[in-house]
């Protein structure tokens, strides 16, 4: 029986660590897909009803429990989004609650490099654990990151 590719409707769900470039990558993935874009960083910020206007203004205004509840909020507002591209705060995969939704929606793409961030290096173990497609994107240009986040498409 032939291998049936992987059904077109799916999304595309990059994570890492902050700054390795889920926004930036995303986005042109997005475009070259030509599929809608969406960005949990940017959706937590238009649910936050407060004065600031960036997550780690916010994280640092409401504190990391309520930070994560809005980021929550954030992920189930596209939970039936479907045949898109998403970009992960950095810190959204760390509710066990938000993984299991996260593998429900779509393909897994860990987006690597490495940093000598302690933040980082608390992170790298669970990000490594989540089943997912890792690209090194530190190793490649960004043509090379796109072919492979579109690769099997």
């Amino acid at each position: 029986m032939p291998v049936e590719r992987e059904d077109r409707r799916v999304n595309l769900i990059l994570f890492g660590f902050r700054k390795v470039g889920k926004t930036y990558f995303g986005r042109r993935l997005a475009e070259k897909l030509q599929k809608p874009f969406f960005d949990t960083d940017a959706l937590l910020v238009s649910l936050h009803t407060g004065e600031e206007n960036t997550p780690r203004a916010i994280y640092h205004a409401l504190g990391e429990t309520a930070f994560r509840m809005l980021e929550r909020q954030a992920i189930e507002s596209i939970r039936e989004v479907q045949n898109a591209v998403i970009a992960l705060g950095g810190g959204a995969v760390l509710l066990p609650e938000n993984r299991e939704l996260l593998q429900t929606m779509g393909r897994m793409i860990y987006l690597q490099a490495p940093f000598t961030d302690p933040l980082y290096e608390e992170r790298k173990a669970l990000y490594e654990s989540i089943p997912a497609q890792a690209i090194r994107v530190d190793l490649l240009t960004e043509a090379e990151v796109l072919e492979e986040l579109s690769h099997g498409l």
